[in-house]
């Protein structure tokens, strides 16, 4: 059976590439179901489904308000996606496409880093962002907030391959007609949300970096080629839109107000937990609810496990083979440091961190991408430590099995996570049911107690609960059934 079992991660490591794809396809699907559970799990989302059941109206006001009110230009495109992205919510055949949009978003920065460490890393890299995605509340999404971030990602992600991919093919300093086209791009790419701008220049800042690595030499080749100033005008051309938007409005949204000086300390903390605490969640949980043998969720958390370790293993050699790990690693630290600086000075993020369990937010999500392209670089630079093969297989099979490991307690905790967001999503289930049956004519003032008996879906506290669920239930009504 060891024989066996050799021969088939012997032949798998022979053509590791598309063996991977297989895996990372296998494992989208598992870890994505979970995704699709829950909906609608915030305050703001419940309020951005009211604004999309008033209408087109609203919808404008809103985005009149986001822009003028907070002084975000971007806020004319980012509502419409917030509100339509709650809104249609409800069907899982949307959330299914959330969920395929925020697993594209690690698709294209994997393809990205393929090109710049010019290894096949695309497929292991993505296989390991979608095992290591932890499912939570605190305002994360696809379960929230499921377009917010997610399309201006794709735009920003999608521009910046694009670009890659067109100067690794014609490394000639010249511009072409079509780098200036996709540099325009980016800049409005990086316009809707401060959190797209934040990754936008994360990965234009790797880029660059690589010039560091390379010396001194290949440095001053960089700052004298012409596609470095467009890329650099590209960001000061978003910047200047932005920052002229806020003067000429500027923000009363407490969440962009900066803490003062004396709380750095909190700052760092902050930041701190916006960068590993998503990470310690499932760990922390699986510590404090250690499942039994006889607990069928564990035999597909094991399945998946198996299937990272496994994947680890197969793509050992593509590991092996990054040049200058460390500095993936160190670059990949610092980005992710980068991208939840400006969140973690804001007092509404430190007040957050200092009053809650977890310490997360949206920004989290993005600096997990850095953090696991911390740990690609940390496992390559590991595997070139022993001086032969076999040694090297052997240290691969142990970071295989505690890669695995810690791919299954994610995917244990995702579990547990979905079966709880059931019950909530249950409630908009309820809601539909009695809206669309026509034995179920609720009196007005028994709306709420029928639908959301215990109050489990999150509204703000300025909302008439009665009211939101009959306008819901009439919504339905004209809209849904029949």
């Amino acid at each position: 059976m060891i024989q066996s079992l050799t021969g088939l991660l012997t032949s798998m490591a022979a053509r590791p590439n598309r063996t991977l794809w297989l895996m990372a396809v296998v494992l989208s699907v598992l870890q994505g179901y979970l995704f699709t559970v829950g909906y609608r799990l915030t305050a703001d989302d419940v309020m951005s489904l009211k604004h999309g059941m008033d209408g087109w109206p609203e919808v404008w006001a809103s985005m009149q308000r986001a822009a003028t009110d907070q002084g975000r230009i971007g806020g004319y495109v980012l509502m419409p996606l917030v509100i339509y992205g709650a809104y249609f919510a409800d069907s899982f055949a949307f959330r299914v496409l959330y969920v395929a949009l925020f697993f594209g978003v690690f698709l294209l920065i994997a393809f990205w880093l393929q090109i710049l460490a010019r290894r096949a890393v695309a497929a292991l890299f993505f296989l390991l962002l979608v095992a290591f995605s932890v499912l939570d509340y605190q305002h994360l999404s696809p379960t929230s907030y499921p377009l917010q971030n997610t399309v201006p990602f794709l735009a920003v992600a999608g521009i910046r391959l694009a670009l890659v991919h067109m100067r690794s093919r014609s490394p000639q300093p010249g511009i072409s007609m079509g780098e200036a086209v996709l540099c325009m791009l980016f800049a409005l790419a990086m316009l809707p949300t401060e959190y797209a701008f934040l990754l936008g220049t994360a990965m234009l800042g790797c880029e660059y970096a690589g010039a560091l690595v390379r010396g001194r030499a290949a440095l001053s080749l960089t700052l004298r080629n012409r596609r470095f100033w467009l890329d650099v005008g590209s960001v000061l051309a978003s910047l200047a839109i932005y920052l002229g938007w806020r003067l000429a409005h500027p923000s009363s949204y407490v969440g962009n107000m900066l803490a003062d000086a004396t709380a750095l300390p909190k700052a760092g903390v902050t930041m701190a937990g916006h960068m590993f605490g998503l990470h310690l969640l499932p760990y922390t949980a699986f510590a404090l609810d250690w499942p039994t043998v006889d607990d069928e969720r564990l035999l597909l958390s094991v399945a998946v496990a198996a299937l990272t370790g496994i994947a680890v293993y197969t793509g050992r050699s593509v590991l092996a083979s990054l040049p200058r790990p460390g500095w993936l690693a160190a670059l990949s630290l610092a980005a992710a440091a980068y991208v939840v600086l400006p969140p973690s000075l804001t007092i509404m993020q430190q007040e957050w961190c200092s009053q809650s369990q977890y310490c997360v937010f949206l920004d989290s999500r993005t600096a997990f991408i850095g953090i696991v392209a911390m740990f690609v670089g940390l496992m390559a630079l590991v595997l070139r430590l022993p001086s032969n093969a076999r040694a090297t297989s052997r240290l691969a099979g142990v970071i295989a099995v505690l890669v695995g490991l810690g791919a299954g307690m994610v995917h244990h905790h995702n579990l547990r996570l979905a079966e709880d967001m059931a019950t909530k999503s249950a409630v908009w289930q309820r809601a539909r049911h009695l809206a669309c049956d026509p034995a179920q004519l609720l009196p007005v003032e028994a709306a709420a107690r029928f639908v959301d008996r215990d109050q489990v879906v999150s509204m703000h506290g300025f909302v008439d609960r009665d009211d939101f669920w009959n306008d819901y239930l009439a919504h339905l009504r004209r809209t849904s059934c029949r």
